[in-house]
């Protein structure tokens, strides 16, 4: 469900011209004299289900914000766009402190999803189909998922797992 979340942020600022794109092709369609009634009639029911569903995304972006305090809020953001390492570096602190935040950010994020009757399952069955949906998550799972393999894990004298700094700089990202 944390894909999920990220992908809902990640979109958030595009939602609102994606909502209007479907507006002016629903116009466009029920104009349209080539087609028959019947199926122009179909296209439009079509478009405005894509539009209900990009429009209920935007209420699950509400509610994630609403649902968090604004440094939870923002952090997720810029997990979306940077690395945990970036934003540590950022920040000044700990990669793993990062992770933890995040981690509880989305599980606070996921409750309040489900509050309103969204798990993986009916985001899914919601926003699978949704070309833009699905490219966001995708990136966002490769991405997510890469960074984290490719964490190196360093054994410390007491036994304790650390995760070794990636090596990119990041002071241009957030200025």
């Amino acid at each position: 469900m944390e894909f999920w979340v990220l992908t809902a942020l990640a979109l958030e600022n595009k939602l609102e011209a994606a909502a209007e794109k479907c507006t002016e092709e629903a116009e466009e369609a029920s104009l349209s004299l080539c087609a028959d009634t019947f199926s122009a009639y179909e296209k439009v029911v079509g478009i405005n289900d894509k539009k209900r569903r990009i429009v209920n995304m935007k209420v699950l972006c509400d509610t994630i914000e609403n649902s968090l305090d604004t440094r939870e809020a923002e952090l997720l953001k810029a997990y979306t766009r940077f690395s945990a390492s970036e934003i540590a570096e950022h920040l000044g602190i700990n990669r793993l402190r990062v992770y933890r935040d995040i981690k509880r950010a989305c599980a606070k994020a996921e409750k309040a999803f489900a509050r309103i009757g969204f798990k993986k399952a009916e985001m899914e069955r919601d926003y699978g189909d949704l070309a833009l949906f699905v490219r966001t998550y995708r990136r966002i799972k490769r991405l997510k998922g890469r960074e984290r393999a490719s964490s190196e894990s360093v054994e410390v004298s007491d036994g304790d797992k650390i995760f070794a700094a990636d090596k990119q700089s990041v002071s241009t990202l957030f200025a």
